[in-house]
């Protein structure tokens, strides 16, 4: 099950929830992920619109949102921050803690929201984020489909 779910300041939340979610997630394999679909506040988001949605790597190479969510036996936890952001820095620890705590359950990826490539690849590495796990999209050109994923006009936001 991918739910979404946005918080700001309590992060031990986002901790616990994913505690709760993989001990559920073990009980039932038939709960498998599905990696058409992603449940946001407006319904499930088929993968036609996640295929629209462009990001960059940190060496700036092109790839979909669709490439990103294809294992079938994890949890995807999605950091939405940008490098201007504070509060979002401050989170980055807490993302990583996740993907520490459960290696081969959940994936962390962080989507970043700057519009220039450098400040974003800058701050990966200031920050010794997992550069394979972290992307930048180009709102500018994919506004309409990533609200598809992120409903709410703010950041930081995270989701499983």
């Amino acid at each position: 099950y991918l739910s979404h779910f946005s918080i700001t300041a309590n992060f031990q939340r986002v901790i616990n929830t994913a505690d709760s979610l993989m001990k559920a997630y073990q009980l039932d394999k038939n709960k498998m992920i599905l990696p058409t679909f992603m449940l946001s506040n407006s319904g499930p988001v088929e993968s036609a619109s996640l295929d629209s949605i462009v990001l960059f790597d940190i060496d700036n190479k092109r790839l979909h949102f669709s490439d990103l969510i294809k294992d079938t036996n994890i949890l995807y936890y999605i950091d939405h921050w940008a490098s201007w952001c504070h509060p979002c820095i401050e989170g980055i620890p807490f993302s990583i803690s996740i993907q520490k705590k459960y290696v081969g359950k959940v994936k962390v990826l962080f989507l970043d929201n700057d519009k220039n490539h450098s400040s974003f690849k800058y701050a990966v590495k200031k920050y010794h984020m997992p550069t394979e796990n972290c992307y930048r999209i180009d709102l500018e050109k994919n506004e309409i489909a990533y609200r598809r994923i992120n409903p709410v006009n703010f950041i930081p936001v995270y989701q499983l």
